[in-house]
């Protein structure tokens, strides 16, 4: 059975009161009565019916009253009202619109045309209700984004307190999508205990969002300057603070950042937009107009590269340039890392410094990806030299990319046995299960894996051994300064110790000088003499420098541009 509206009936006339309770339920509504109107507004509060038949002449309190008693009330306030009057007087019929009635019958009423008021006015409120439950957050009972719109331009001087729960994602995914839910319903009752903050009367608490609370106040008498606005947020997560964070038995730590703003138009966009950059920057409490202008330079310079990225891909300017490795024990280059560049419109290099950050956060980034993997290939397909392409989180998290990967290797079983996929690592991984299995596709053609700029991010050695990578890269940070710094020089030694049980692969890479050069050559010396004993081990640790080249795809021309000295040690 569908859902059965609900009728009141108001009537002092017993016998007109039945005839309408039978008419009714014959149609299949449920039907409740009452014999006056005091009676009537106290059980529409109560049932809250989705129509109310008000008869006029009642003892207690009339008709007219009881409909203004129901449409002034918040709770009521959408409930039509249809009044059945005996009243023919034109200034009667007058008063009962002025008093809150959307129509009225005249008494003795003809059924079917009672019936076809009744029909009416229940698809009216039936509508209306569900654009009440569309405005209401079902999860805290609060008024969402949709009331927020319809509340805003109804302030002459509006300023906004967003609140956000920054790992309320985070809360959820640990103890449950319900757990997570009674968690932001605990902190919604904190926050209504709060309501007033030491403002005015004319505040009001929204629900915008997973974890996202705002304070809507009317400051036409300009009370709440950013001082004093900044100083009543930060009294309020002070409370919440010292506030028992434990729902039953579950305790849980919440993360607040705050935007205070004043603006007339878009305040709650000006607000999002600043609480995203001050989660970003860790900042806490923040006021709007501190950091929206810096907000909209980024999305400006951001807007800006997309269209040049964008344009790029269009137009086949997504190129990989090839950092030469020259291995001076066998006197001549071989092996290749693959790097990406981008030309602009005038011809000009563009390193991935510059764009590669915003792309990682656009649809366009698998599309670089799968440029460069299938560009490499087809340089190197027909060499003999081995070579290197970075892959990034993002690009093992997109089963796409990863299946256009492994289309590319079984295409190119000869270039995939000569290819090594270099993880960067400092964007660590989110779903390790996901990653061991793509290591162990792509094996199986005989590709080899390395983690690059290890030590700058996720570095864990237990992972390292499920993984069953072939190299690590460490990262620049610590070479630079292993000459000088003890505490560098312990944690590759760590690393290195590390590697050489687990039958892992080195490389350091900017060595810059001679004398980070002789320092690894230093430490390493016994080492390599060790090595030189055991010839299949040698192949894989031997100790050289490697000059670093870059050239274009044109290097099939000798086209080689030395960028000055710099080496790589495989270790």
């Amino acid at each position: 059975m569908g859902y059965q509206p609900l009728i009141l009936v108001v009537e002092d006339n017993e016998v007109n009161r039945e005839f309408l309770r039978e008419m009714l339920e014959d149609e299949n509504y449920c039907v409740i009565e009452a014999e006056n109107g005091k009676e009537g507004f106290e059980l529409a509060k109560k049932r809250i019916p989705d129509l109310v038949l008000m008869d006029v002449e009642m003892p207690v309190m009339n008709g007219l009253e009881a409909t203004k008693a129901i449409i002034e009330n918040p709770d009521t306030s959408r409930i039509p009202v249809i009044v059945l009057t005996g009243l023919n007087d034109m200034e009667d019929r007058i008063k009962a619109f002025e008093f809150g009635a959307m129509d009225y019958v005249n008494k003795p009423f003809n059924m079917h045309e009672l019936l076809a008021h009744v029909r009416s006015y229940l698809r009216f409120s039936l509508l209306n209700k569900k654009y009440v439950l569309s405005t209401i957050s079902p999860e805290t009972g609060l008024p969402n984004r949709a009331a927020f719109r319809e509340k805003l331009p109804e302030k002459n001087s509006p300023a906004l307190l967003l609140i956000k729960i920054d790992n309320m994602e985070s809360l959820s995914r640990f103890y449950g999508d319900t757990t997570g839910a009674l968690i932001e319903k605990d902190f919604t009752d904190f926050l209504i205990c709060q309501k007033s903050i030491e403002i005015n009367n004319k505040v009001e608490l929204f629900h915008l969002g997973k974890g996202l609370f705002g304070f809507l106040v009317d400051n036409s008498d300009g009370y709440l300057d950013k001082d004093r606005a900044k100083a009543c947020v930060n009294d309020l997560i002070s409370v919440f603070t010292s506030h028992g964070k434990c729902f039953k038995d579950t305790h849980y730590e919440i993360e607040l950042t705050a935007i205070v703003g004043f603006a007339k138009e878009n305040i709650l966009e000006k607000c999002e937009m600043a609480l995203e950059e001050a989660i970003r920057n860790k900042t806490g409490v923040l006021i709007m107009d501190d950091i929206i202008k810096d907000v909209y330079q980024n999305i400006g310079e951001n807007i800006f590269w997309l269209k040049k990225i964008k344009e790029a891909i269009q137009y086949n300017r997504i190129i990989p340039y090839f950092q030469a490795i020259y291995d001076s024990r066998l006197g001549k280059i071989g092996k290749y890392e693959s790097l990406l560049r981008m030309i602009d419109e005038e011809g000009n290099i563009v390193p991935p410094g510059q764009f590669l950050l915003i792309a990682k956060n656009s649809k366009y980034y698998p599309d670089i990806t799968k440029i460069m993997a299938n560009a490499s290939i087809e340089m190197f397909k027909n060499r003999e030299e081995e070579f290197s392409i970075n892959l990034s989180a993002i690009d093992i998290e997109n089963k796409n990319v990863r299946d256009f990967l492994i289309d590319l290797l079984v295409k190119n079983p000869e270039a995939a046995s000569r290819m090594t996929l270099e993880i960067v690592e400092q964007e660590g991984i989110r779903y390790l299960d996901i990653l061991k299995q793509f290591i162990q596709n792509v094996k199986k053609y005989g590709v080899k894996i390395a983690i690059d700029d290890f030590g700058s991010g996720y570095s864990n050695f237990r992972a390292l051994l499920d993984i069953e990578i072939d190299y690590v890269k460490i990262d620049g940070s610590l070479i630079r300064s292993v000459h000088t710094d003890k505490g560098s020089y312990s944690v590759i030694e760590t690393i290195k110790s590390f590697a050489d049980k687990a039958n892992i692969g080195i490389i350091a890479e900017f060595v810059e000088n001679e004398e980070i050069f002789n320092c690894y050559r230093k430490f390493y010396m016994s080492k390599i003499k060790e090595i030189e004993k055991e010839k299949d081990s040698f192949k894989k640790n031997y100790f050289f420098t490697s000059m670093k080249l870059m050239m274009k795809n044109s290097f099939l021309r000798n086209n080689i541009k030395l960028l000055g000295k710099m080496y790589s040690c495989v270790i």
